[in-house]
């Protein structure tokens, strides 16, 4: 795999990383509400 390759690999799991702990975090604040 060339680096360019594993740039954009690196950029988008770092991507769904952040929007997993997105999605975690409005989780817990609608748990606050229910």
């Amino acid at each position: 795999m060339n680096y360019w390759a594993q740039q954009i690999k690196m950029i988008e799991k770092q991507a769904s990383d952040q929007k997993v702990k997105e999605i975690k975090k409005n989780k817990k604040r609608l748990q606050k509400f229910i």
